[in-house]
């Protein structure tokens, strides 16, 4: 796939007919490609079900919308299956409950919501117009940052952003800035006229930099509420781009 010429990127690392920035001494950003697939599941798993994020918090595994509501309909079928069950015993279907439901969801998010990543070649790579990059520490030969950018076709002139990390131990060093230089100035080399994102209201930091780097918040959508601990929105964000295209 060929990559557009990127503008504007401080300490250009070239490679290639590209040119990415060197974020610092060992770490470098470059186009993702399929022996970079098992590393980059590893921190996209690694950061969404091992960090205190919204799913960190809901029992450290997965997402908990509805939870309590779908708790009470299970031990009402239970009731119901066996009207003679004592309450004592109907109690112990709770935690078999959360078990399953945290095994569901963990299921559901990893093989759904994260497919793209089980093929980054036809989700990212194949089709012009969408890419995926990786920030590597070239000591270690680690990749410790990610961002990616596709785009729907009935939407030819938008771009979406997606799969933005970058592992807890290497957060503070420009890594994020340097990922979302790259990927805008891709988006403008390729004639897209706006680039949105959908993140969640816990992840402060990270809007924080959109917000930095030009995004506007268009659109909150609470997903769940759970009373005296913590509310979590999806946040929609937006920024127009200046298009660098020949």
């Amino acid at each position: 796939m060929y990559y557009q010429p990127l503008w504007n990127l401080p300490n250009v690392w070239t490679l290639g007919v590209s040119k990415f920035p060197r974020v610092n001494d060992h770490v470098v950003i470059m186009p993702a490609d399929k022996t970079h697939q098992k590393q980059l599941f590893k921190l996209v798993y690694k950061n969404v079900f091992e960090q205190p994020s919204c799913i960190g918090k809901i029992s450290g595994y997965f997402t908990k919308r509805n939870y309590a509501s779908a708790l009470v309909s299970f031990l009402l079928a239970v009731k119901l299956i066996f009207p003679n069950i004592s309450l004592p015993v109907l109690a112990l279907f709770a935690p078999v409950f959360a078990l399953c439901h945290a095994s569901i969801m963990k299921f559901v998010y990893l093989n759904f919501i994260l497919s793209d990543l089980h093929d980054i070649e036809s989700s990212y790579l194949t089709p012009e117009r969408k890419s995926i990059w990786v920030a590597v520490d070239h000591e270690s030969n680690e990749i410790v940052g990610s961002i990616a950018v596709t785009f729907d076709p009935r939407k030819p002139g938008q771009a979406q952003l997606k799969r933005m990390f970058v592992s807890p131990d290497y957060r503070g060093q420009r890594i994020a800035k340097c990922l979302l230089q790259v990927a805008l100035c891709f988006c403008e080399s390729n004639g897209f006229q706006s680039l949105f994102l959908i993140t969640t209201s816990d992840h402060q930091a990270a809007i924080n930099l959109y917000l930095k780097t030009g995004f506007s918040p268009i659109k909150e959508w609470p997903l769940w509420s759970l009373r005296g601990w913590f509310k979590v929105s999806d946040i929609y964000l937006i920024k127009l781009l200046t298009s660098h295209s020949k």
